[in-house]
């Protein structure tokens, strides 16, 4: 089965490191991913990756500490410099080099400074670009974030890899037997008020005709299946039916 995209964005959360345990980072589900993505590379995919850090700070733990919503954004985003630089160690144990981009200014020398131009030069190239530290400002999130970045290195699909199957028309979790969407429109899904990925990244996407694929990571060979099947997962795109 072929490709159906040349570059994508993928968009992960903390999930990804530690998934439904105690811990903080869990080495099975870590390298269950790169694995994943080092597949995707030597089917010839341009590949760029915004993580997020949910694993070690998420802004409801800020509510509870009482933190100003500025304070908690910016803990949310160094979390994010954390996963940065485990993912690069961990792609560089598999023998691939990355680009580790921070949107937070760090004299880390692991970190490149957030540049457009050179993450776009250097996906051109066909190196793996991982983007942290979100947009570097408050009151954006990753899935915001990704669009962007998706954007600026002109990205075919934003792929949101999660934990749930897609998008529903209410919480699986709590409702079972709750509709699941093959394919929805940015209209229909900022309509119905849904709550996978937030309103400003759907907003974003759907300005630029950037279609966007929500599915669960933790599926076998889920990046390969997202990229060669139209309706893997969830679908965001196009004009309200």
């Amino acid at each position: 089965m072929a490709l159906l995209y040349k570059r994508v964005l993928i968009k992960v959360s903390g999930e990804i490191f530690s998934k439904d345990s105690d811990t903080i980072y869990n080495p099975e589900y870590l390298n269950l991913f790169i694995k994943q993505v080092l597949t995707l590379k030597k089917e010839g995919l341009d590949i760029a990756i915004v993580i997020g850090g949910g694993n070690i700070f998420r802004g409801i733990e800020g509510k509870k500490l009482q933190l100003p919503r500025v304070s908690a954004d910016f803990m949310g985003m160094l979390a994010t410099l954390l996963n940065g630089i485990v993912l690069k160690e961990t792609f560089e144990k598999q023998d691939q080099t990355v680009k580790l981009i921070s949107a937070i200014k760090t004299s880390l020398s692991c970190f490149e400074q957030d540049n457009p131009i050179l993450a776009k030069q250097w996906i051109d190239e066909g190196q793996i670009i991982v983007f942290a530290g979100g947009t570097g400002h408050p009151y954006f999130t990753t899935d915001t974030t990704a669009a962007l970045r998706a954007l600026e290195i002109g990205a075919d699909v934003l792929f949101k890899a999660t934990k749930v199957d897609g998008v529903f028309a209410q919480d699986p979790n709590t409702n079972p037997q709750a509709e699941h969407y093959d394919e929805i429109s940015y209209i229909d899904y900022l309509k119905n008020d849904l709550k996978v990925m937030d309103a400003s990244a759907i907003s974003l996407c759907r300005d630029n005709k950037l279609p966007i694929k929500i599915f669960n990571i933790f599926q076998q060979d889920a990046l390969l299946q997202a990229a060669k099947q139209l309706h893997f997962g969830s679908l965001i795109t196009g004009e309200s039916q």
